[in-house]
Formats: C-alpha cells, structure tokens, sequence
C-alpha cells in the first residue's frame, strides 16, 4: 500500500514515546527542527544530527526511517527500523513501518511478521490488520486475510476499503454473492470510489447479473480518467450477452489505451470468430502472439480459425506449438487430428485421437472421432 509522509501523523505516533525516553537538550532540538520542516531532505538531515548527539534516540531513527521511505531508500529505511527496534522494541508502529518497508524490498513473508508483532502490540489499530490481511492477499492466503478484514471492520466499521478488500479475498475463494454485499457496503460508505464500481461488476459478472456488471462498468468509467482495463471488462460482459459488436468497441478500446496487452487482442479476435470475421480474429490472434508467443490457447485458437478459411497446414502448425507448450491436453491432440483428418492423413488422425483419448477418456466427442478415423482405415 503507498504511505503518504505526514509531519503532522508522524509527530501524533511519537509523543508516547517521547514519554518514555528523555533525549538529551540538543539532540531534542535538532528532532523537532526535522519535525518542522516541510523539505524531506532536511528532514533526513536534521534527524541525522539528532542521532548523531544522541545516538540512542528510538524516535530520531524512526522518523528518519519514515524520511527515507518517503524518498524511496527503502534499504536505508530498513536500517533506521531496525535500530529503532533494537532500541526499543516495545513500539508498535515501529514494526508496522518495518513491515511496510519490507513489502517494498518484496520480502513479503518477512513482513507478516512484523504487521503480527505490531497487531500483538497495539491490538486495536484498524489499519494494522488491513494491512497485514493486504499482504495475506498477495500471498494467496485469502481466508486469512478475511480474518484479519473482519477485525478490521469491527474496529472501523465505516471503513469503505475494508469492505472492498474483503470482498476481493471472498471473490478468491468464490463466495461471490457475499463478496457482492461487501462491495455494495464499500460503495455505501464511498460512492465516489471508481475502482469499488469496477470490482462490484465483477462479482456481477460471476454471478451471471451481466447487466448489472455493465451498469458497473459504466459507473466506474464515468468516475475515473479513462482505464483499459474497465473497458475490457465491460466488453466481456457484453460479449456473455452477445452484444457482439458493442464488445468489439470496448476491446478495441481498451487496446487503444493498453496496446500491450496480449489478453486484450485475444479477447477481441476470440469475439472477431464469433461474428465470422475470421481474417480479424487471426490478426488480432496474431498480435496476441507476437506479445505473449508462450500462451498455447492463442495458438489453438488462430488453429481453429484457419480451419474456418481451410488454411489446414497452418492450424497444424499453431498446434504442434500449441502441444509443445502443453502437452497434457486432450483437446489439443484432437484438433490437431481433425485438421489431419482433413488433409487425409488417417494415420496421423488416429495417432493423436488416441493421445487425445488417453489424456481424456471421458471426452465423447475424442471417442467418435477416433473410431470414425478407425472406420475410415478399416480397423
């Protein structure tokens, strides 16, 4: 999560700290000139003095460590906590801002740790717990970052982004209608929030409510500044209608303002193929290529569509790489044996039929193909 360096936050987390160590006169000076100024650097300086005429004064790192993290010196942030921390490791907030730190060095595991000692220290901080149940999050440790949401929540319960957050780890473990009421709680509370918008029509769209989720959509675009993703997202949704052409438009956008995008070009060639534009949909198969050439769905799907324009040996060849990438799907080996079947190539049908079977002996349409091919050579 982005922390934002407030000399008026930072001066109310250290007065009880003030209380329990007595810098020295000047050492004490020099801090609250840091405290004083509005220029970061001079923060960094005058904490750095402080600490040098007093070189046992907790808060003097503390705040210089919030200085560096401010300046993105996350390195040296780390070391200023840390000897906050050996200096007096009764402080809360000195875990909470070590663990914050960490996340940044991408040491995420690390940093559970610290936000559950500053949660052991200070029990009844709302945003400890959002902040340790963020980076339960990222760890895809979605039930317990519900845990530590409903605490969160009980502390703060007109918390809007709690509620969102909730609702995204309970998206993860597909309790999608309960993740919908949370996210009509975070909009209640924030009804200004694009992004609240935007993850409600998801849970939207899982549950099947198609419009609902496009009604979403459109709210989320009339309160941001154009975003790619919410485009493409509303294409989906209108795509599940099969409002077609429409979803071509948000596809279309949404690559305008991401041109980078694989996904984005995959998702407007797949929908090209449904209103028989095939020639589209292999171009736009093709940039999704040519942005992410390890993805063997792409390839299967171009394979598909050359078949529509009897381009057989070039769906071949975007199944062999189609298999090469994924060897261990059924479906692969069946469409490359069609298109075999096609070109008359009985044997090599009946070669990946039964590779086919044997990957997917519950698939009945695998079975007809390969004793149809079997027929056609007399066995």
């Amino acid at each position: 999560m982005k922390k934002i360096f407030s000399i008026a936050l930072l001066m109310s987390a250290v007065l009880v700290s003030w209380a329990q160590y007595a810098p020295n006169e000047e050492a004490r000076k020099k801090f609250e000139q840091g405290m004083a100024t509005g220029d970061i650097n001079q923060q960094i300086a005058f904490f750095g003095e402080a600490i040098k005429l007093d070189n046992r004064y907790a808060e003097a790192y503390y705040a210089r460590g919030y200085a560096y993290y401010d300046k993105s010196f996350f390195n040296l942030a780390l070391e200023d906590y840390n000897k906050a921390i050996s200096l007096n490791a009764g402080d809360a907030k000195y875990y909470f801002e070590r663990a914050l730190t960490k996340v940044k060095l991408e040491q995420v595991e690390e940093s559970i740790k610290d936000f559950s000692k500053a949660i052991d220290l200070n029990p009844r901080m709302a945003g400890y717990y959002y902040e340790r149940a963020y980076n339960y999050y990222e760890l895809e440790k979605y039930e317990e970052a519900v845990k530590d949401l409903n605490r969160a929540i009980e502390l703060a319960p007109t918390e809007a982004k709690y509620y969102v957050e909730r609702g995204m780890a309970k998206r993860k473990l597909e309790q999608y209608t309960s993740a919908k009421e949370d996210f009509d709680l975070g909009i209640q509370y924030n009804p200004n929030k694009a992004s609240y918008y935007y993850q409600r029509g998801f849970s939207n769209y899982d549950l099947g409510n198609y419009d609902d989720a496009i009604a979403d959509y459109d709210k989320a675009i009339a309160k941001d500044t154009p975003v790619a993703k919410y485009f493409y997202e509303r294409g989906l949704a209108k795509a599940a209608l099969n409002r077609l052409e429409d979803a071509v438009v948000d596809f279309t956008r949404a690559i305008k303002l991401s041109p980078a995008k694989a996904t984005y070009y995959y998702e407007r060639g797949y929908t090209y193929y449904d209103l028989k534009e095939y020639d589209k949909a292999i171009g736009d198969y093709t940039k999704a290529l040519a942005l992410n050439p390890e993805d063997a769905l792409t390839y299967y799907e171009r394979a598909i569509t050359y078949v529509k324009l009897d381009k057989y040996p070039d769906a071949i060849k975007d199944m062999d790489r189609a298999i090469s990438l994924s060897p261990n799907s059924g479906k692969f080996y069946n469409e490359r044996g069609i298109e075999k079947f096609y070109l008359s190539d009985f044997n090599g049908a009946k070669q990946d039929f039964e590779k086919a079977y044997k990957l997917s002996p519950d698939d009945k349409d695998i079975k007809d193909n390969l004793d149809a091919v079997k027929k056609k050579l007399g066995q």
